[in-house]
């Protein structure tokens, strides 16, 4: 489990006598995502007091997302009946992160002027994003046309982020850029070429012109991303605009003309369960642009690792495993055992220790599987074998639709538009709609070409929704 820092991060309290009328009052935080927010609650007393009757009322509301803790303090200390106190030098935090670990009164009846205490989860103590830290948690792999790109995005939404690669491994920000800078200090410019944008945290920039050290940004918050504070030794990359989609399509059986693009979706947590996972569309307007609509593909296996109990340098035994818990269909084990042919997988520990082969046949007999080729040693019992996730299916092009030519787990597909949203429910997933650590989803984004359209870099947005376990 992810363990809490001992002592609050942040601590706020109502200044006694700041408010005319006021008995007290109590700082809460509430809401999820976009709409979490602290609110100060003020209680107020009817009669002078004399009634024993008391009002509770919101006096102050300010909202988490997109700031770090040193911002909700300023603000709040800039108020004038507040007063915040910043402590365990976790001022560039995310502010959205926070959570309340104990107010001055408790129960909700905001009488007096204790103080009223906020933590931070511990692996959040570094960071130095100002986006709420658990969005980091999901990862985005281009699977089609170039299995080697990831999408470098911190953002729980997909779409409308170009795909980024890293600009230089040493390449980061060298100086705080505020919120409104357009000057941006860099540790290297010289693997920039050519390029159009760059990314800092979940912030897409557009560049005007550069020098050896510094950036002249054009334009903050591009593709619907939002400004946001960098601080020094925050990453950089350059970004290329036309990697997701280009000018190739293929002919539909409605005469249509389509393209398909595979993202793997994996949660890279090491601790925390992604629980009723739910994407969610943004609006988009089709009208003289390209149509977009996409599905899930499930894997039939879920990664996991078991051990070998006899082996050679050409297959290995196991014991039993746990179909129910990995295997991502209905049905008796011995018909489900034939979905493992293909799938990847790496010997840890022992002689063969980061060696990976592929099965390529199982026999049921014996629970033993047959890899492609020799490995170096026989496996020997007790080696442990991981099992990766089972690939995702194939569309080498990009312009063919890999549903009819597998029989894998799909989702419905779904146009995006304004308000449609698909659950995992119902595809048969061992894990139902949560996402465990290393579980891995696939996305398919279809992109069909109106007839008034042109080839573009345009890109719709899906959010991924989810509470953390």
């Amino acid at each position: 489990m992810v363990q809490l820092v001992t002592n609050p991060s942040l601590k706020v309290r109502l200044i006694e006598g700041s408010v005319h009328g006021a008995i007290g009052g109590e700082v809460v935080i509430s809401g999820e995502g976009v709409d979490k927010s602290m609110s100060v609650l003020i209680t107020e007393a009817r009669d002078g007091g004399y009634s024993g009757n008391y009002t509770i009322r919101t006096m102050y509301k300010i909202y988490l997302n997109y700031r770090s803790i040193l911002d909700i303090s300023t603000a709040l200390n800039g108020t004038g009946f507040l007063e915040a106190v910043i402590i365990d030098g976790s001022s560039d935090s995310p502010a959205s992160a926070l959570y309340s670990s104990s107010t001055g009164l408790g129960g909700g009846n905001a009488i007096g002027y204790s103080w009223n205490n906020f933590n931070l989860r511990e692996s959040y103590t570094g960071f130095a994003s100002t986006y709420i830290g658990d969005n980091s948690l999901l990862s985005f792999y281009l699977t089609s046309i170039d299995p080697s790109s990831s999408l470098q995005t911190t953002q729980r939404s997909f779409g409308k982020y170009i795909n980024a690669t890293p600009m230089l491994e040493s390449s980061v920000v060298s100086s705080k850029f505020s919120l409104y800078d357009l000057t941006m200090k860099v540790a290297d410019t010289s693997q920039i070429i050519n390029s159009e944008y760059v990314q800092v945290n979940s912030e897409i920039m557009s560049i005007e012109s550069y020098s050896e050290d510094t950036l002249y940004v054009k334009s903050r918050k591009m593709y619907d991303t939002m400004n946001q504070l960098h601080i020094q030794e925050d990453n950089l990359y350059f970004l290329d605009v036309n990697r997701i989609f280009n000018s190739s399509f293929g002919e539909n059986q409605f005469g249509g003309l389509d393209q398909f693009r595979c993202f793997a979706v994996v949660n890279d947590s090491d601790d925390f369960i992604l629980s009723g996972l739910e994407i969610a569309t943004r609006g988009w307007d089709g009208v003289g642009k390209s149509n977009f609509s996409f599905f899930v593909e499930v894997p039939w296996v879920e990664s996991f690792t078991t051990t070998a109990i006899n082996g050679s340098f050409d297959f290995f035994d196991v014991d039993e495993i746990d179909y129910l818990s990995y295997v991502n269909s209905p049905g008796p084990g011995e018909d489900l055992i034939a979905l493992f042919i293909d799938q990847m997988v790496s010997f840890i520990g022992g002689e063969n220790d980061g060696q990976q082969r592929i099965i390529v046949s199982f026999s049921s007999d014996l629970n033993r599987f047959f890899l492609n080729e020799d490995l170096p040693y026989q496996v020997g019992v007790g080696d442990q074998v991981l099992f990766h996730t089972s690939p995702s299916s194939t569309s080498y092009t990009g312009t063919s639709d890999p549903r009819p030519m597998n029989n894998n787990v799909y989702s419905e597909e779904i146009e995006i538009k304004d308000g449609q949203s698909l659950s995992l429910d119902g595809l048969n997933r061992a894990h139902d709609n949560d996402l465990l650590p290393g579980d891995v989803l696939y996305l398919w984004i279809k992109r069909s070409l109106a007839k008034t359209s042109t080839v573009s870099d345009e890109m719709p947005s899906l959010d991924f929704l989810y509470t953390m376990g």
